[in-house]
């Protein structure tokens, strides 16, 4: 017997594709693509502290940080 069922989906987002959000200067990213990008920052960089670089407020101001990283990580990982 069920009593109870929780289906969860998440959508993965390419590097490629987060990078392009970033850039588009109107677009405001939704809380599953900023964890998303949490996750790939912390999981490719050693000794990377969230805190330090304020992941929690991606923001226009560390915007072109945030893509420099990720097109660093798509390049050294992934190529």
């Amino acid at each position: 017997k069920i009593i109870d069922c929780q289906l969860i989906i998440e959508k993965i987002y390419s590097f490629t594709n987060l990078i392009n959000k970033l850039k588009n200067k109107n677009y405001i990213l939704n809380l599953n693509e900023i964890n998303q990008i949490k996750l790939k920052l912390n999981t490719y960089i050693d000794n990377f502290n969230s805190n330090k670089y304020n992941l929690d407020k991606l923001n226009l101001h560390n915007k072109s940080l945030i893509i420099n990283l990720l097109k660093n990580i798509k390049i050294n990982y992934f190529n």
